[in-house]
C-alpha cells in the first residue's frame, strides 16, 4: 500500500552524495535572500509488488528511489512484461522521465520502498538555471542509453550465461557507486521471474545459469544476498559472445 505521507529522510540518506538526487536537491536550493522556491516534493512509502507509476497515467512528478529496489518495465498485451531497469537508491526512474506528463513503461516495487516525487516543473527549471546540474543530467542521460544499447544487445545476440553474468556485475557497479558494496557482496532480492524478464530468457533457464555459476564457484547467492566468490571468472564470462 502505498503512503503519501512519509516524512523526509533526505538529511540522513546514505547514498544523497553518490547520486543524481543529491546533485539535484543540493543544486536546487535558492540562495539566501532569493524569491525562488526550492524544489517541491513529496515523499512516500510502499510495499513490495505496489505500483509506483502505471504505464501512461498523468503525472506531474519525477519519481526517485530512496530505499529500496523497484523494476521499470512494459507490459504486452498478453500480460508478459520486459523490464527495462532494475531501480536503486538514488536512481531517477528515467532522465527523460521529467519532461512529459505521462510515460509508456510501470514502475513497481521488488522489496519495501521508499521514494520521491519531485515536482516536474521545478525539476526542469533547476536544471535550466544550473550548468552543473545539467552537466550531472546529461551524464545520467549517456549511461542510461548506453545501458539501453547493452540490454538490446544482450536480447539479441548473447548467450544466457553471458546475459546473467553480466546483469550481475552491472548491478554490483552501480551499487558499488552508491556505497552498497562490501566484499563483493551486496543485496540481490531478485528471483528467476524477475531476470528472465529482464534477459529475455525464461525462469528455468535462469535457475540453470545461477545454478551453475554457484557449482562453478563463481557466486554465492542465498536469502537476497549475492557475493560474487570468483570475480575475473565471472568477468570472463560476462565478456564471451
Amino acid at each position: 500500500m502505498i503512503d503519501k505521507t512519509s516524512s523526509s529522510a533526505c538529511a540522513t540518506c546514505t547514498v544523497r552524495d553518490s547520486s543524481f538526487c543529491g546533485a539535484l536537491l543540493d543544486g536546487s536550493q535558492p540562495p539566501p535572500a532569493s524569491p525562488a522556491s526550492a524544489l517541491r516534493q513529496v515523499h512516500c512509502t510502499g510495499s513490495a509488488r505496489d505500483d509506483i507509476y502505471r504505464a501512461n497515467d498523468t503525472t506531474g512528478d519525477a519519481h526517485i528511489v530512496c530505499h529500496g529496489w523497484a523494476a521499470r518495465f512494459a507490459r504486452l498485451a498478453d500480460g508478459r512484461q520486459q523490464i527495462l531497469s532494475f531501480l536503486i537508491p538514488g536512481d531517477l526512474v528515467s532522465a527523460t522521465a521529467p519532461f512529459s506528463a505521462s510515460l509508456e513503461y510501470s514502475i513497481q516495487a521488488i522489496t519495501e520502498i521508499r521514494y520521491s516525487l519531485i515536482n516536474r516543473t521545478d525539476f526542469v527549471t533547476a536544471l535550466s538555471r544550473q550548468a552543473q546540474l545539467f552537466d550531472a543530467w546529461g551524464s545520467l542521460y549517456a549511461t542510461q542509453q548506453e545501458q539501453a544499447h547493452e540490454l538490446i544487445v544482450g536480447l539479441g545476440r548473447r548467450r544466457a550465461d553471458t546475459r546473467v553474468a553480466q546483469l550481475i556485475l552491472h548491478l554490483m557497479q552501480r551499487l558499488a557507486v552508491r556505497g552498497l558494496v562490501n566484499d563483493q557482496t551486496f543485496d540481490f532480492p531478485l528471483d528467476e521471474q524477475h531476470l528472465s524478464d529482464a534477459l529475455g530468457l525464461i525462469p528455468a533457464d535462469v535457475e540453470r545459469e545461477l545454478d551453475r555459476f554457484r557449482a562453478d564457484a563463481l557466486i554465492e547467492l542465498a536469502a537476497g544476498v549475492l557475493k560474487i566468490v570468483n570475480l575475473s571468472g565471472l568477468q570472463r564470462l560476462a565478456h564471451m559472445n
